[in-house]
Formats: C-alpha cells, structure tokens, sequence
C-alpha cells in the first residue's frame, strides 16, 4: 500500500504549532470532568449530540494542555476535513497520520492525539487500541 502524505493538513490544523490559540467557546461542566484524567493513559471519548459543543470541549483542552506541554506533543486532527477521505481506503490510515506528526514535530515524552469526528474512519478503534497497548506513551481524544 501506498503511504499518504497528511503533512499540509496537519499543519494548518494544528494552528497552535504557530503559537496560536483555540477559540474557547462557552466553558461547560464536563470540562472540569474530562480534566481530572488528563495525566492518566486513558483513553477519552467525548460522545454527543450534533453541535453540543465537542470540538470546543477538545479546543479548550488543548488550551489546558498548552499552559503546561511543549506544543509539538500535541497532534489535533479534525478527521471530517476533505483531505482525510484516503484513510478509508486502507488499515493504516491513521497510522500515516501518526507518521506524519512524529515527523513534523518530533515530539518527546507524552503524545496527546485529538481525534475529532473520528467516526468518519473505519475500524479506528483497531488502530487506537493497538497504539493503546503497546508501550508507546499516547493519550487519546
């Protein structure tokens, strides 16, 4: 299989890698409760109705995230985007993705993935679980 180049997409998502900041939209409760697990390995999915607020919840938690972390470890993929069609043609879509940013950015130490609209992809949670279980330090969104 052919490997996809998801470089320019991830690098205008990721506008914090520019020193910008997400729009912060209205602060709700679950906030405080998505927070709590932060520093664990666990992985977080945010469930809920069209327009509740779930992409903002991620942006303020990338927010959160950038008080303390380098912003190179954060990786923010918005999945429903045009140029992320091909990563249903293949098992290892996400995994170019995940490619892509180690590339970009180097990170070190912890990686936390923002994986929004990820239902969009066929069989991501194959690929979530197997990133989960291996030793690598990932914390998923």
């Amino acid at each position: 299989m052919i490997s996809i180049m998801f470089e320019d997409v991830l690098l205008k998502q990721n506008i914090h890698w520019a020193g910008e900041e997400y729009p912060h939209g209205i602060e709700r409760k679950i906030k405080s409760d998505v927070e709590m697990f932060l520093s664990t390995k666990y992985i977080q999915i945010i469930t809920g109705p069209r327009r509740a607020g779930k992409t903002y919840l991620l942006y303020q938690m990338m927010n959160t995230l950038l008080e303390s972390i380098e912003p190179r470890n954060i990786m923010y993929a918005n999945l429903d985007a045009p140029s992320y069609t091909p990563l249903n043609e293949g098992k290892d879509g996400l995994a170019d993705v995940y490619e892509d940013f180690l590339k970009l950015k180097n990170p070190e130490g912890r990686k936390y993935m923002f994986l929004d609209e990820i239902q969009s992809i066929g069989e991501w949670e194959k690929w979530v679980k197997s990133v989960y279980d291996s030793q690598e330090d990932v914390k998923f969104f």
